[in-house]
């Protein structure tokens, strides 16, 4: 059943507050917000519907709600929907890439890796696996997220961080120069450690060959939005230097 625009709205503003505050939503605080001008009771409504439609999901009794596998999916594919038929580029962006040294490759990985970190609040990781060169940051500031208070998620992401270019080189090898990154939410991901994660994985042009890849991992409420656009900053710079 395809969902009313309303519908979109009201689940893009859920998944928006979640991603910012990690907490369940409920109908009270869009409400508040004046975003839609509709009542608590029809907003509730819309909720109850896009539950039952398996796009969020009530983790408590009398708690709000959180956005499903599905209803994170949706809000990525809306997002690469929009960057397809628009032709938005990220113009200007890359700018923010400009201090990075080009000129040594292990030196623009090192770099390049902490300042992707920085500026997404996510676990980067950045590879060329033709030379076995791996750069990996932001792992002790993102076990500051809430969901790291779970020492189950928390040993899991540790594997996961450490074993990242391993167990995805399946994926990395699937991944195109030029597509937009692939996005794996939560169930979608192929191994087990990554199954309450979301991974944005890119390949990117480097100065050696084109089997350079890129990623940031972090908990299912990841602000796709922006490391989307983020990755697609990094490649245009990075692009640049390519032989």
């Amino acid at each position: 059943m395809a969902l009313k625009e309303r519908q979109k709205s009201i689940l893009e503003a859920i998944i928006q507050e979640y991603i910012d505050t990690a907490h369940p939503v409920a109908s009270r605080e869009l409400v508040r917000g004046s975003r839609f001008g509709l009542s608590s009771a029809t907003i509730r409504n819309e909720m109850l519907e896009l539950d039952e439609m398996g796009y969020l999901e009530q983790p408590h009794t009398s708690a709000g709600r959180i956005p499903t596998d599905k209803g994170f999916r949706f809000y990525v594919d809306e997002i690469s929907a929009v960057r397809t038929t628009d032709g938005k580029k990220n113009s200007g962006g890359a700018a923010r890439f400009v201090p990075l040294r080009a000129d040594k490759i292990d030196e623009f990985l090192h770099d390049a890796t902490k300042l992707m970190a920085e500026l997404s609040h996510s676990f980067a990781v950045l590879g060329i696996p033709a030379r076995h060169n791996f750069e990996k940051c932001g792992f002790s500031a993102i076990m500051q997220e809430p969901e790291f208070t779970d020492e189950a998620f928390a040993r899991e992401f540790a594997e996961l961080a450490d074993e990242f270019e391993d167990v995805f080189r399946g994926l990395l090898d699937d991944c195109r120069e030029g597509e937009l990154p692939r996005v794996f939410i939560g169930s979608e991901n192929p191994v087990h450690s990554a199954r309450r994660c979301g991974v944005v994985v890119s390949r990117m042009l480097n100065q050696v060959d084109q089997s350079g890849f890129i990623a940031l991992i972090g908990p299912k409420r990841m602000d796709y939005r922006k490391n989307i656009s983020l990755i697609g900053e990094f490649k245009q710079y990075a692009g640049k230097f390519a032989k």
